[in-house]
């Protein structure tokens, strides 16, 4: 996420992917990653999305012993597949090429 937002190391955690998605409001502009042809409810969805993603399933196991069942983890795994996607997605079109 840092990479595909040109952000730096001191950027990390939901923080990270609120920024990342921001919706542009007065004079803050949209996040690097916000997809700008989507209504403003669909822009912070995606936030809340990344960031609830985050927030769930990388900060539970960084801070804590959480057992998981192997279906749980392909369940996960193919969610974190989907997201991947869409930053792949997004990135490209923030570069200005044609995905």
């Amino acid at each position: 996420m840092r990479t595909a937002g040109n952000f730096t190391e001191s950027d990390h955690g939901t923080d990270l992917m609120r920024a990342a998605f921001r919706v542009a409001k007065n004079a803050a502009p949209a996040g690097p990653l916000t997809d700008i042809s989507l209504p403003a409810g669909e822009q912070e969805a995606m936030g809340h999305l990344f960031a609830g993603a985050f927030g769930l399933y990388r900060n539970s196991t960084a801070h804590r012993y959480v057992p998981t069942k192997p279906e749980e983890a392909v369940e996960v795994i193919m969610f974190a597949s989907q997201l991947l996607r869409i930053v792949d997605r997004l990135k490209t079109q923030a570069a200005g090429a044609t995905p």
